[in-house]
Formats: C-alpha cells, structure tokens, sequence
C-alpha cells in the first residue's frame, strides 16, 4: 500500500515495524522509500514506493520526542509535504483533487 498525501516513519529499532511498510520480515513487500513527497493532489499511489523515513537508533514514536536529534529530520520532511498537500484543500475543507 503506497497511497499519496500519506508520510511514513518509524524507528530503526521499533518493535511494530515488522507491521509496517517498512517490514524486512520474510515474505514483506519490499518498498523504496522517498524522502519527498509525491507531487500534487491525490497523485495515486506509486507502486513499490512509499514517502517515509526510518529513523536510526530511534523506537516506537522516537519522532514525537521534539529533543531526540534524528526527530528533526522526519518533522521538516513532514511539514514540507503538509504545506505542499493543504494546497489541495479549500478554506472550507473541500478536497481540490
């Protein structure tokens, strides 16, 4: 599943990434992981590849804990792609897409 307006992240070491579409466990999909966001609205999914990082030597959430330096790096990815995808949207909240 790679669905767009969509960004992904998880720790290195997260017990739940094997849940995920990060998941190295045997018989996973394998994904690329892009480190911008798809272009446009409701841009539809890019089979193979998803918009996510993988934080190194972080754990469950570690991108919520603001003081955890490899944090830093999930949140600027994430907030230039919600500046890119509210363009999609009206004042009213109807989707532009």
């Amino acid at each position: 599943m790679s669905p767009s307006q969509v960004f992904w992240t998880t720790g290195e070491w997260d017990p739940w990434k094997a849940l995920t579409v990060f998941s190295t466990e045997p018989g996973a999909p394998r994904v690329k992981v892009m480190d911008r966001p798809p272009r446009g609205c409701n841009s539809g999914e890019i089979p193979g590849k998803v918009f996510g990082y993988v934080m190194p030597n972080a754990e469950h959430s570690y991108d919520f804990y603001t003081g955890f330096a490899p944090a830093k790096k999930p949140t600027r990815m994430f907030a230039v792609a919600l500046k890119q995808w509210l363009k999609c949207f009206s004042a009213a909240g109807q989707y532009r897409g």
